[in-house]
């Protein structure tokens, strides 16, 4: 006989993982630490279930990594991981936006449009200070681009381009980065669109080449700056 679900226990969970996953954001809890599922458990006051399930949600995002018999960690990330996330974007989102502009509707811009005025209300100095700006920042950006790979029309694709997204989002949540210092993305999002706009293909693919390239020279200057 299947398990009763306890809406209870998956509240408790969601709550845990949001503040490890908060600690994780803020560096309390720094790249490599360990996480004992028993000290979560006995910090939040809770049993071992919710606890140990908190933990299999960072795993599935990617930003806890478990090793048999070794425990749970917090995943760590080398400069060459950052560059090889960008990389396979520089292959991918340019060429995929060269070949779909043909395809772009007025609701597909409208609704392009509707995410890129979301992501221009983001007060960008309260995106580094601020957890929950941070989150809001970065879901706005991923959402963007996942609507530009959605011209594709292929599921498969997507997939793809999902997983390599939850790496990019771990890079930035992992390196904390710091967004007052790279003010172009904006700018670079508008041209973007309007490029889609104007079907111009050419146009589309370089914007995006530009961005994602803006994006990884920031990222590594940023990182050699906290070294």
């Amino acid at each position: 006989m299947a398990l009763e679900h306890d809406p209870k226990l998956e509240q408790l969970s969601d709550q845990i993982a949001r503040d490890l996953r908060k600690k994780i954001v803020t560096g309390r809890l720094p790249q490599g630490a360990q996480i004992s599922i028993r000290d979560v458990a006995h910090s939040a006051g809770v049993s071992f279930i919710p606890a140990r399930d908190a933990v299999k949600s960072l795993a599935r995002e990617g930003l806890v990594t478990v090793r048999p018999r070794a425990g749970a960690f917090v995943t760590r990330l080398t400069p060459k991981d950052i560059r090889e996330i960008y990389e396979v974007r520089l292959f991918l989102e340019p060429q995929v936006a060269g070949q779909t502009v043909e395809r772009v509707t007025p609701a597909w811009i409208k609704r392009a449009w509707e995410i890129y005025e979301l992501s221009a209300m983001v007060p960008l100095e309260a995106v580094y200070n601020d957890y929950e700006t941070f989150q809001r920042n970065m879901d706005l950006d991923s959402a963007l681009h996942r609507h530009f790979i959605s011209l594709a029309d292929n599921d498969k694709l997507m997939t793809i381009y999902d997983d390599l997204n939850t790496h990019w989002r771990l890079s930035r949540i992992l390196f904390r980065m710091d967004p007052r210092k790279n003010p172009t993305p904006r700018q670079e999002h508008k041209a973007i669109i309007e490029a889609y706009e104007a079907r111009d293909a050419k146009a589309a693919a370089e914007a995006i080449r530009e961005h994602i390239s803006n994006a990884l020279r920031v990222h590594l200057e940023q990182l050699n700056e906290k070294e």
